[in-house]
């Protein structure tokens, strides 16, 4: 017996080693209770370690926001494979709904948490069916400094009892995205008409122009100068990019990607 607990312990410490989210800095939209977001890279998968003593993760659907959860890797990685354990007890089937997403840093000013979600996304997984288990193998080349896991429906609350990522650490992240030119050709006092990927605050055109390019999906910044509000927009399915996919709006000017 000694030495079967033994066999388990190495093989917790390998996991432990090669899992580059544990013991990482974590956040979610939203607690309840005491069930902090730390607890899903704390080494601990179960659900209950006695009774009454419940170690997972625990948002709170009390708010119009769709439940998240992420993790920093404090680097870039290029990520391989994400395992996802939720509970299970008669509310594992809780998890399902939602994306892994691999998030690359933004470099913007202010606190981390707050910009996270501005940077470049890549969509490692989306889990339909609900399952206390999931082990994702995210497509090639999908890289980032932040893992996040995002609901897309707020019917449940997001529980997550253990998230392991596993990948490889990029040593020069410039030279990983191969970055090229890109052309941004601009409308002013149009708004282009697409359907909107999201809405954030901007310092200037040239600020949501970029923060377009950054965006997967993204073809079309439309800057308020007024509200300094940046809109990202990907074309809609009946969208030709003519003059037919504006309408006026003089406080708006509108940049194609």
């Amino acid at each position: 017996m000694a030495l079967q607990l033994e066999i388990i312990d190495k093989a917790t410490e390998r996991v432990k080693r090669n899992n580059i989210a544990f013991g990482k800095p974590t956040k979610q939209s939203t607690t309840a209770s005491s069930w902090t977001s730390e607890r899903a890279v704390d080494g601990n998968s179960i659900t209950w370690s006695a009774p009454g003593f419940y170690e997972c993760t625990h948002s709170n659907t009390s708010t119009s926001e769709l439940n998240w959860w992420a993790v920093d890797l404090g680097r870039h990685y290029k990520v391989t494979h994400v395992v996802i354990y939720g509970r299970d007890d008669v509310k594992s089937y809780w998890l399902e709904n939602y994306d892994i997403d691999v998030i690359e840093h933004s470099k913007l000013f202010g606190d981390k948490w707050a910009t996270f979600q501005k940077g470049r996304t890549s969509r490692c997984h989306y889990q339909h069916l609900s399952s206390k288990f999931v082990n994702a193998t995210c497509p090639p080349d999908v890289k980032g400094r932040f893992v996040r896991i995002k609901k897309r429906s707020n019917a449940f609350d997001l529980c997550l009892c253990e998230v392991e990522v596993y990948g490889d650490r990029i040593t020069n992240m410039t030279e990983e995205s191969n970055p090229q030119k890109t052309k941004a050709y601009g409308f002013p006092g149009k708004v282009y008409n697409g359907i909107l990927l999201q809405k954030m605050l901007a310092r200037s055109n040239f600020e949501c122009t970029n923060q377009c390019i950054s965006q997967i999906g993204c073809c079309a910044g439309i800057y308020n100068k007024v509200t300094k509000e940046c809109s990202l927009m990907r074309k809609s399915d009946n969208n030709e990019e003519t003059t037919h996919s504006f309408h006026a709006d003089e406080d708006c000017s509108s940049f194609l990607i």
